[in-house]
């Protein structure tokens, strides 16, 4: 991520293409005044308080004020913003959300004097006739717009099509032509007309911010479609009104002081033109001014610090960015002649240091401050920015507190870097809610309205309320003192701020994680009656109680308990947004909103960790931690304390590898039935979370051994070695640790030892275990839990590369060495990060929901979220939804051509990264992914064989879109669920897809659905079949199937535990037979295998459902999908349902219909119904060329090119299928030949003999006809 994601690059194609946007509306909005007869040009003050105005009586002050504004003339529509400045910046580094957001240009209109008047002002209606003059322009530019789009049809009508073709898009929006004076202005007037007809106007409040509705202005959106891509271009233009009239009424010293937002309100409108002059002046005269305002808005919106991004009403804007600028350049601190690093550090210094926080330290001596100043301002409530000589404070809207605790923290972290554009570029894009510890998302259920509405706005309360917030703000801050209340101790900063009329966004910065994960709140001491009856009248005598601590003391608290807590059987307290969430919820429920609902943002990500464990949908991994944490405890001690001799070896290590281990499985391995014993209480919180499922995840582990070179340096002796050590651990384990038999057997020395080591390792092993082996592991069987332990012997690789055999080495060294390594290194980072875990969780459920998580290894994923956490403490995610963004950001900014370096991953991160890099170099050009880690500095061991570059270039747009998603949800704007679109992915990406049998789904309460992508078998076959007019026999064979299927949904499994079968034979064969049984990954290896030439499949390898397909071609093809769709169902072998023919072809007719219903019917056995089917195909077969492809998504869809490329190696597959076609057809010619001879003897026997003779010679000599093309056939 560099600047350049925020700069606009100002080219002469965008500054004509915005300024005529800005020519079309001033020339219309100039036409409306002259036509109404209001003046189109208007006297500008400046507005002044000189030193006699500072220090004389009141009219002196008043007279001064307005000897000192010198009448300037200026047009009542006029440019402003930035982009007469140049200025301008992207809000965000996202190349998405530029085009959604669009760039442009702002005008500003003078309210006529006759429609507000200094009298109105006065009087305190300034806002009523301003909005009112806005509803006046706002419904001329409708009434313009429905005007101009009848007129542009009528032109366009009227212009022949030599002309039409002629002038091209760009060519109208530059407005240019080569014809003469009045052919040109007609055509423009043509042209002006096509581009206000496509306009868009909407009435958005002030800087994006909800909260300050009661200034409003008018966006005029123009999309122009993008000729290079499928994507809209969009241009703004932002209308502001001021007044034409100098208020010196309404804004001198003192009534600043008796209504300072209301002064301030105006005085922000009618200095619009006299900033611009300022701010025109010094960007022209030094160029480092200039481009200093663009870094430091880049650094405000990449810090989330703008209003526009997070809608907080006390955030800055480009203009008070700029202004911060001019006030430093005033005081002497900057000069014209700095350097561009020079002036943006300088800049973060002052805001570090709180130069504009109000107090006389702060602001300077040389600056002359009205003698009278707003309550707010003398008791250091709002931030002042005040140029030299004028009363306008910029900053009235901002409080100490936001800038104290957002601003100067974001200026202290940007100077840490070495450079200014660093900030920019080693530091990812952070929102306003995710740069705190806990966000969350307030529903209040109209509470927010009905007390904003029981404000008094009248005119005469505008003039006399000394409050310095907007109406909405102020309404929310009794919200914000009972938030504040109910947080305590637990936080250091919070903030509160609307974003629509019935939602609020609070962030809180949290004093530490433990108090914040704190159970309990700590009231006043119970000596002070008052306080503790305050204490009980804000929580309730019901939650109250006392409580005495361990020095002693003695104080009223509230011990919370939440429904989290229920069936959680983990050593892992609850997360502190969790904790906050339930009692500001209970706070606001008591004092503000009875129906108040209080979530955490974007915490509905954690659904999708959910599965169905008993009767409930829930996140199983509360449940299963400490039965987990115990069990693995308890391995550990046995193999710890293997008696002496028991293995010819010794053991090195023991490492658990399994994720789940970690807390960083997505659906983590739980207690299984079949690893049980029938007098188990299985109603012990060890076994909670049980599962029945069909199938047995193991957790693996590495056990690694040295045998000081008594093994010969061959493959052959270390396996047979490996394969010994296995059955002797396998019986030792067996005999210490399993069931104990009661036949006396034994002599009594060794029953005496059995009962001393069992009485030993009781506290640790409570339960029997059983042992099986393989020649490479060892199965330990325990409480729920089967422990599957790998034995790794450390010459293995270095064989294996020394024969050559570098693949398999790369793999074995993956899975028993860099595993281990890789486990321990993330045991650090979530020991540190109490969200790590939940982060990874969500980022591996995210990448299997977009189909890729086959091709990215599970390790790799965990690094690339450790990215972030790595970070300094002030840039590292806070929340679980922090970390999964933050993750997104990596994938969608990094370039991935360079080697991701963590942090701390050497002393010299740039040797280690130049070392990365030469590395990647080497190995070629199709790695799409280098990771160096702590452990692996020079090496990427989790990505040397995956992500390819195809999948690699899909997941960097995946990405790209997700963070476009969430971003919009985060702000409030998308209305639909953010967290939805995320996990969703398009089935524009495919061609088709088709479901698995349900008997292949084990466990098919994790699945996500895509809506109606998919649709099962029995949901569209009876509409299909009617509408087709298929035959009744492929109406019953599919009913079959869709009974089968229905049946095999519903079917409930028997489940045996371990006493039940036979342990030596049936027991150990059945738990085989479940240990990682994968039916549904099998078919799609099976299938991709048989027709990797011809497509590319995709399933979501966490929760298979379905297979997605998208055919190896350059082009989209209805007919060539419905090939491989029967291919697949050929070589599937009823693993896959056939996809509904509205799969390939949303709209087709009646006889396509039924070709394709015909085409996907499952083969039969009976040899007289495949003719009958192969002389339906026959019949069928002229109407299959009719239909046209489905309708594809590019943005979607994989790349072009690369399907273009893998063209070629299809032939030998289209090659087969041409044949098999050749043979099917001559095979269903003959069976037609048949069937016609046939007719035509029976009708013969009704005609006559000599009629039956002509008959049986013609049928004769067309059999001859075709006899050689079947010897043709059968030859090939």
């Amino acid at each position: 991520m560099t600047l350049q994601s925020y700069n606009l690059s100002w080219s002469d194609q965008l500054i004509d293409r915005v300024e005529t946007h800005l020519r079309d509306v001033h020339s219309a909005l100039l036409e409306y005044y002259e036509s109404r007869g209001y003046d189109t040009e208007v006297e500008r003050r400046h507005v002044a308080t000189t030193k006699a105005a500072a220090t004389g009586s009141r009219d002196e002050r008043e007279r001064a004020t307005e000897s000192a504004a010198a009448a300037v003339p200026l047009d009542a529509v006029s440019p402003a913003g930035s982009f007469l400045l140049r200025t301008c910046v992207h809000d965000t580094p996202f190349p998405d959300m530029h085009a959604q957001r669009g760039v442009g240009a702002d005008l500003v209109l003078s309210i006529p004097a006759h429609r507000c008047t200094a009298a109105d002002m006065k009087s305190g209606l300034y806002l009523e006739r301003r909005q009112s003059f806005l509803d006046e322009i706002h419904a001329y530019l409708e009434q313009l717009v429905s005007g101009a789009g009848k007129r542009a049809s009528i032109e366009a009508a009227t212009a022949t099509a030599a002309d039409s073709l002629e002038r091209s898009d760009e060519d109208k929006e530059k407005g240019s032509a080569t014809s003469s004076h009045g052919k040109e202005a007609a055509e423009m007037s043509v042209d002006a007309a096509a581009r206000l007809s496509r306009m868009e106007v909407r009435v958005v409040p002030m800087h994006g911010c909800y909260a300050l509705g009661e200034k409003q202005i008018l966006q005029l959106r123009f999309r122009r479609r993008r000729v290079t891509a499928n994507t809209h271009e969009t241009f703004l233009v932002n209308l502001h009104f001021r007044p034409s009239v100098f208020p010196a009424h309404a804004v001198n010293a003192a009534a600043v002081r008796k209504h300072p937002y209301y002064s301030y309100c105006i005085l922000e409108d009618y200095l619009i033109p006299h900033y611009l002059k300022k701010l025109h002046e010094v960007c022209i005269a030094s160029t480092s001014v200039r481009r200093a305002i663009v870094v430091l808005k880049c650094w405000a919106h990449h810090s989330g610090l703008m209003s526009a991004a997070s809608g907080h009403p006390e955030a800055l804007n480009g203009f008070i960015i700029a202004a911060m600028l001019l006030r430093l350049l005033e005081e002497g601190i900057l000069t014209a002649g700095m350097s561009l690093e020079n002036m943006v550090r300088a800049v973060w210094v002052q805001l570090s240091r709180g130069f504009f926080l109000g107090t006389s330290e702060a602001a300077g001596n040389g600056v002359i401050r009205p003698a009278k100043v707003p309550v707010a301002e003398e008791q250091g409530e709002v931030c002042v920015l005040r140029f030299a000589g004028e009363p306008h404070n910029i900053l009235f809207r901002t409080s100490t507190a936001f800038f104290t605790h957002v601003v100067c923290p974001a200026a202290e972290e940007a100077l840490q870097h070495p450079l200014a554009i660093e900030v920019v570029d080693r530091v990812a894009f952070q929102p306003l809610p995710l740069r705190y510890d806990v966000a969350l998302t307030v529903q209040l259920h109209g509470a927010v309205t009905a007390a904003a509405a029981t404000m008094d706005r009248s005119p005469v309360a505008m003039t006399k309320r000394a409050v310095w917030r907007a109406p909405q703000v102020e309404a929310l801050q009794d919200t914000l003192r009972v938030l504040k209340e109910a947080l305590g101790v637990r936080c250091s900063f919070t903030t509160a701020w609307q974003i629509d009329a019935d939602r609020l966004h609070v962030v809180v910065q949290l004093t530490s994680e433990a108090e914040g994960r704190n159970r309990l709140t700590r009231g006043p001491p119970i000596e002070d009656t008052s306080a503790v009856d305050r204490f009980n009248a804000f929580w309730g005598t019901g939650l109250t109680s006392t409580r005495q601590f361990s020095d002693g003391a003695i104080y009223r608290c509230v011990l919370w308990t939440f429904p989290e807590d229920q069936g959680t059987h983990t050593t892992v307290g609850l997360s502190a947004s969790t904790v906050l969430r339930r009692v500001v919820e209970c706070a606001l429920r008591a004092h503000v909103a009875p129906e108040a609902e209080v979530s955490v943002l974007l915490g509905g990500l954690e659904g999708y960790l959910a599965e169905r464990v008993g009767g409930e949908w829930r996140d199983a991994a509360p449940l299963m931690q400490r039965s987990l944490l115990e069990a693995t405890k308890a391995v550990q001690y046995m193999l710890q304390n293997l008696p002496r001799g028991s293995v010819p070896c010794r053991i090195v290590s023991f490492d658990v590898i399994s994720a789940s281990e970690r807390h960083a499985e997505v659906f983590p391995v739980r207690p299984h039935l079949a690893l049980t014993y029938t007098t188990d209480d299985l109603a012990d919180a060890s076994f909670a979370g049980l599962s029945t499922a069909p199938t047995i995840e193991p957790i693996h582990c590495v056990l690694s051994i040295d045998d000081n070179h008594k093994i010969p340096d061959t493959m052959e002796a270390i396996a047979l070695m490996k394969g010994a050590i296995a059955a002797q651990l396998a019986k030792t384990l067996q005999a210490h640790y399993g069931e104990r038999s009661s036949t006396g057997t034994q002599s009594r020395k060794s029953r005496k030892k059995g009962a001393e080591s069992t009485s030993s390792s009781s506290d640790v092993v409570r339960s029997p275990i059983r042992t099986q082996c393989t020649s490479q592991s060892v199965d330990i069987i325990y409480r729920g839990y089967l422990f599957r332990v790998y034995i790794a012997h450390y010459r293995e690789v270095s064989l294996l590369r020394a024969l050559q055999r570098d693949t398999e080495a790369n793999v074995l060294e993956m899975k028993l060495h860099w595993t281990a390594q890789h486990a321990k290194f993330m045991r650090t980072i979530a020991f540190g990060h109490h969200s790590f875990s939940h982060a990874v969780r969500l980022a591996k459920r995210w990448m299997s929901a977009m189909y890729l998580y086959e091709f990215v290894q599970p390790e790799a994923v965990e690094l690339l979220v450790a990215h972030a956490y790595l970070q300094p403490a002030p840039h590292a995610p806070k929340t679980p939804a922090g970390g999964f963004l933050r993750f997104l950001q990596l994938l969608a900014t990094h370039d991935w051509s360079t080697p991701l370096v963590l942090p701390f991953t050497d002393d010299d991160s740039d040797k280690t990264a130049v070392a990365a890099a030469a590395l990647l170099r080497k190995l070629g050009d199709q790695q799409g992914m280098f990771i160096a880690t702590p452990y692996a500095p020079a090496a990427s061991p989790f990505t040397v064989l995956t992500p390819r570059l195809m999948i690699m270039g899909r997941l960097v747009q995946l990405a790209q879109s997700v963070v476009t998603v969430l971003l919009r949800h985060l702000e409030g704007h998308n209305a639909t669920a953010g967290e939805v679109e995320a996990f969703t992915s398009s089935p524009c990406a495919f061609d088709f897809s088709m479901q698995l049998h349900p008997r292949l789904v084990l466990q098919p309460d994790r699945t996500l659905s895509i809506g109606a992508a998919a649709p099962s078998v029995a949901s569209w076959e009876p509409e299909t079949a009617h509408r087709s007019g298929a035959t009744s026999a492929f109406s019953e064979v599919d009913a079959r199937v869709a009974e089968e299927a229905a049946a095999a949904a519903n079917m409930v499994i028997r489940i045996w535990q371990l006493d039940e079968l036979d342990a030596d034979t049936n027991g150990r064969e059945y738990i085989n037979q479940l240990v990682e049984r994968e039916p549904a990954a099998h078919a799609v290896r099976v299938v991709r295998a048989a027709l990797r030439e011809r497509a590319m499949m995709f399933y979501d390898a966490l929760a298979p459902s379905s297979l997605y397909v998208v055919s190896v071609s350059a082009e989209r093809q209805a007919a060539r999908s419905r090939q491989l769709h029967d291919a697949i169902l050929q070589v599937g072998r009823g693993a896959l349902l056939p996809a509904p023919p509205s799969a390939f072809t949303p709209d087709v007719d009646t006889a396509h219909g039924a070709s394709t219903t015909v085409r996907t019917r499952p083969p039969l056995e009976n040899g007289d119904e495949d003719v009958r089917g192969g002389s339906q195909r026959h019949r069928d077969a002229p109407a299959r060329h009719q239909g046209k492809a489905a309708s594809y998504c590019p943005g979607d869809a994989l790349d072009k090119k690369v399907k273009a490329a893998a063209r070629p190696h299809s032939q030998p597959a289209r090659k087969r299928s041409r044949s098999s076609k050749e043979q099917r057809s001559s095979t269903t010619a003959v069976v037609e030949g048949a069937r016609t001879k046939r007719a035509k003897e029976e009708a013969a026997v009704k005609v006559g003999p000599d009629m039956a003779a002509a008959t049986t010679s013609a049928v004769g000599g067309k059999r001859s006809q075709k006899t050689p093309k079947l010897k043709k056939v059968s030859a090939k």
